[in-house]
């Protein structure tokens, strides 16, 4: 199942919006003050060896420019 964010999102944010849904992120960085975007392009990881960065997890890139 995935979920839709802003790259703005906080981890907080998601991992509130997810719970409200009987969700969870599976790959956590140390920090949820984090947003999105910071999140994969900096390459944060969580922990365990069968976990990548968290930007594995990313599924889509696009942008909405306005």
């Amino acid at each position: 199942m995935t979920i839709s964010v802003e790259a703005g999102m906080r981890m907080h944010d998601v991992h509130r919006a997810a719970a409200a849904h009987g969700l969870a992120v599976r790959n956590l960085g140390a920090i949820s003050d984090q947003a999105i975007g910071g999140l994969i392009s900096t390459g944060t990881h969580g922990s365990g060896e069968n976990f990548g960065i968290i930007a594995t997890d990313a599924r889509d890139g696009s942008a909405e420019m306005g």
